[in-house]
């Protein structure tokens, strides 16, 4: 019983540790992709937003309402920081039936295949 538990430990430390990395990859494609385009502080929330959905989330898209729950802003706010990041070619609509999602252009998705 006790090998079990102890091959169950090491498999969630393996997966955090890839997940830490994960995260520091997504930390140097924000600081290139910011490098590139000038965001304001919530427009550089919702693009860190949308590469943890990409690299962790089940679909790699976000809605409207989850982006607005992240920000701590009311839904027409955060449409409106969505609206210039798409201005700006960071991100699309991925579909416009309930629930509006958005996901980040192939020029600004992270490749982490690695």
């Amino acid at each position: 019983m006790l090998e079990f538990i102890r091959t169950a430990q090491l498999g969630i430390i393996e997966r955090l540790e890839t997940s830490i990395r994960t995260l520091d990859d997504l930390k140097g494609v924000m600081t290139k992709i910011t490098a590139d385009i000038e965001l304001k502080e919530k427009e550089a929330q919702i693009v860190f937003l949308l590469l943890q959905y990409e690299a962790f989330g089940l679909f790699g898209d976000a809605s409207v309402q989850e982006i607005a729950g992240f920000l701590r802003v009311g839904k027409q706010q955060a449409r409106k920081y969505i609206a210039s990041l798409e201005k700006k070619g960071v991100c699309r609509k991925l579909n416009s039936y309930n629930p509006v999602t958005f996901r980040l252009t192939e020029e600004y998705s992270p490749n982490l295949t690695s």
